[in-house]
């Protein structure tokens, strides 16, 4: 394997590693975030129906109902995205409302589903106990949409992964031009040592831009220029030698 493409692979699995903490983070971020919209709506939802004017104390018949189409619209107002709530009035009748428009058009694939089950969970569910003059209590139970956590955890691990693949690639493509440019002049420095090789003791390098490659030129051009001054010296000593036998 070239050195080329060892520096590429290395800059890609920098990459995926990277795709991975980030990954990582966004299932954190996203059990916090839901656990705290889940908190958030149940006291804005707690507020909604104590201030609603048919739930005050003059309509004390109305707070043992308040599940009108009005009302329910007041409570779905504040309900934040990908949030259920149950309201379990005083008279024991119950209504169930869930918000789910932050997954609107987006599809979770199964493999993800399963893969994040045992990570991402929907917090745990918060109550909030309504009272009126009388003394009468309704409940409201918050709690975030089981298929929330992994749809929302989904569309921003799927808009990660999408700017980093393109990042990746592009990191690539420039790196791989960079690295083929700054290694050029060891195609040089091969192409000198062939040649030394097969005798040619006159090659030598051209100076480097680079202060690492500039040393092995120096080197090389210095071992050729010896090897070269060897070989003249050895030729002159054989000739000597056959004129002194002459």
């Amino acid at each position: 394997m070239s050195l080329l493409t060892r520096l590429v692979l290395r800059v890609v699995g920098v990459a995926v590693l990277c795709l991975a903490a980030a990954t990582a983070w966004i299932v954190i971020d996203t059990n916090r975030a839901l656990q705290a919209e889940t908190t958030a709506t149940a006291d804005r939802v707690a507020r909604q129906i104590q201030r609603r004017p048919w739930l005050g104390s003059a309509h004390e018949s109305a707070y043992e109902d308040p599940f009108s189409t009005r009302q329910a619209l007041g409570v779905i107002t504040v309900m934040g995205s990908g949030i259920c709530v149950d309201i379990t009035s005083s008279s024991g009748s119950q209504q169930h409302m869930c918000n789910g428009s932050d997954t609107l058009g987006i599809t979770t694939p199964n493999w993800f589903a399963a893969v994040s089950a045992g990570v991402l969970h929907a917090g745990q569910p918060v109550r909030r106990t309504i009272s009126s003059w009388s003394g009468k209590r309704s409940e409201v139970l918050v709690r975030a949409d089981p298929v929330a956590a992994p749809a929302r955890a989904w569309r921003q691990i799927r808009l990660a992964a999408g700017l980093a693949l393109a990042m990746a690639a592009g990191m690539a493509v420039l790196i791989a031009a960079s690295i083929a440019h700054a290694l050029r002049p060891a195609e040089a420095i091969v192409s000198g040592i062939r040649r030394l090789e097969v005798g040619d003791y006159a090659s030598r390098l051209p100076p480097f831009a680079a202060r690492e490659f500039g040393q092995i030129a120096e080197a090389f051009n210095a071992m050729a220029q010896r090897l070269e001054r060897t070989l003249a010296e050895r030729k002159a000593l054989t000739l000597r030698l056959f004129q002194v036998q002459e």
